[in-house]
């Protein structure tokens, strides 16, 4: 069961009303963490608050820490084409536990990524997949509206990469849940 802060579901409530969600993918792997969106992603929605920069702003006497209340994110951006739906299921049987956990349906869902070139002229995700493993990487699905506080944005699944398929224009992960 998930839960969901009220303001998350005073949001969901004006879902259509103007408020659209925002799906956010963090990929992760050896190599670090990516955050994608349909939009590009602030720093609340990547879960920067406040973040602590050595630019002269706060005295070095050791009350704050550089960098903190921030994460580590190599890439963001708005790459999500489309996100199908996820799809998970348990078939009920009366009084067979075991048999309820064998016929089962695990989590699964497939993302479209866009792999158009940036302003280097490189295939952004062609070449992670030269340098990274995208196979088993895991992926966080998280919703979330413009404008709520990070710790009201609502995680939704951890799952893995099962399968991906490369082109020029877009990248499609096939994942599974854990």
């Amino acid at each position: 069961m998930l839960k969901a802060s009220l303001d998350f579901q005073k949001a969901l409530r004006s879902h259509g009303l103007g408020k659209r969600a925002v799906l956010l993918i963090h990929f992760i792997n050896e190599g670090g963490q990516r955050v994608w969106s349909d939009i590009s992603p602030t720093d609340t929605m990547l879960g920067s608050l406040e973040t602590t920069l050595a630019d002269g702003r706060y005295p070095a006497d050791g009350s704050r820490t550089a960098g903190s209340l921030s994460q580590v994110v190599l890439d963001r951006g708005a790459r999500i084409l489309s996100a199908g739906d996820m799809k998970e299921s348990l078939q009920p049987h009366r009084g067979r536990l075991l048999t309820n956990l064998g016929s089962s349906e695990a989590l699964s869902h497939r993302v479209a990524l866009s792999n158009v070139k940036d302003g280097s002229g490189v295939h952004p995700l062609s070449r992670l997949q030269g340098q990274e493993n995208i196979l088993s990487a895991q992926c966080e699905l998280h919703c979330t509206f413009p404008g709520l506080l990070t710790s009201d944005i609502q995680a939704l699944s951890k799952t893995i990469v099962q399968a991906y398929r490369l082109s020029r224009e877009k990248l499609t992960l096939e994942l599974k849940g854990v």
